[in-house]
């Protein structure tokens, strides 16, 4: 059993460790009443050498003297957010109480919502034909060897926090895979997000149905009314090649959900899921994610930077601890769950708060 206090930095893009799993860390480590921190950041497996922008190192060293001041010196209480993460489209740290929020929202969809009802089937080919871990453009051979499943978005958003998917498939082998990625479409250029992909791997009696539950890649992401967020699942990734097969998999729409932590947004840079109203219907051939508006008080999440030296060069440890207990911003309040219900309409309805 770990006993020891500890500030897990992880980066968002990191596809050796991904965020999934220095979050689990933080989780276990809480459960056992241990004292511990997550810190998201943008960069791969190395800090000071993959660090984009190389701001951020700075902040996170600081990060780390405060911490060991309070656990090695005994130097009072630390005053590092439970999670601390970088904004990747907007730049600059941000604080939260949990990964996700306590004032997310859980959106529930069934891929029937979003493609309508019946069944995809993704076969494989004898070569990887998703490159996204080398490469962010997707090359997968639709519909060969991907599904996508699209979910429009009516409101401005924002998902932080781990999504999650239930799905009824029929493999057509013993052991077979499934590919999960998201990709943000906006002004019709689709971005892989963080160019993360998650395996799962399917075993059981070719052609009996059954149910899987896996995580995609936990992220942080800003959506505008009018963007598509679009989850792909796909049969092979280069990144994963050893672990092609050749049997196809069939995806029950109605039997399989994907659920959402979704945070309202507002212009000012405030998150405002308490209070938001959000919704999945179904409009035309789509389905629509709607609400997430601002709450009666948004919640400003936003963390300042430290300040650096006019060479530009940051100070030396004691002024990057001082700095870095002046910057802070304002504690995340906490708030209650959202409920989730159905709408005399059958359409699937969550409220926050």
């Amino acid at each position: 059993r770990i006993d020891t206090p500890a500030l897990v930095v992880q980066g968002w893009p990191d596809t050796l460790f991904t965020p999934n799993e220095g979050d689990r860390i933080v989780e276990d480590l809480r459960a056992d009443g241990v004292d511990s921190r997550l810190v998201l950041f943008n960069g791969g497996h190395t800090l000071t050498e993959t660090a984009a922008p190389e701001e951020q190192v700075a902040e996170i060293e600081s990060m780390a003297i405060e911490w060991f001041d309070q656990h090695v010196r005994g130097d009072g209480e630390s005053e590092i957010a439970p999670l601390t993460y970088w904004d990747v489209q907007n730049g600059g740290f941000r604080e939260a109480d949990d990964f996700p929020p306590s004032d997310a929202t859980t959106v529930e969809a069934t891929l029937a919502d979003l493609e309508g009802k019946g069944r995809s089937v993704v076969a494989n080919t004898v070569a990887p034909t998703s490159t996204s871990h080398f490469s962010p453009e997707n090359t997968d051979a639709a519909p060969v060897s991907v599904a996508t499943f699209d979910l429009a978005v009516g409101d401005d958003i924002e998902v932080l926090g781990t999504p999650e998917l239930s799905l009824s498939v029929t493999p057509g082998g013993a052991r077979t895979f499934l590919f999960g990625k998201v990709y943000h479409v906006s002004g019709g250029e689709e971005t892989l997000i963080n160019n993360q992909v998650a395996p799962v791997a399917i075993e059981g009696t070719p052609g009996e149905s059954q149910q899987v539950e896996f995580e995609l890649v936990g992220f942080q992401r800003e959506f505008s009314a009018g963007d598509t967020l679009r989850v792909a699942l796909a049969s092979t990734d280069a990144g994963f090649s050893s672990a092609r097969q050749g049997a196809a998999v069939a995806i029950d729409h109605a039997g399989s959900t994907l659920s959402l932590p979704v945070v309202g947004r507002s212009d000012d840079g405030k998150d405002s899921g308490n209070g938001a109203d959000v919704s999945v219907t179904r409009e035309a051939d789509a389905s629509v994610l709607t609400g997430g508006g601002p709450g009666a008080e948004g919640l400003d999440r936003r963390r300042r930077r430290p300040a650096l030296h006019p060479d530009g060069a940051a100070g030396d440890r004691g002024e990057l601890h001082r700095v870095h207990r002046a910057g802070r911003g304002r504690d995340a309040g906490l708030h209650r769950p959202g409920a989730v219900g159905r709408r005399r309409d059958g359409h699937l309805h969550v409220r926050a708060g």
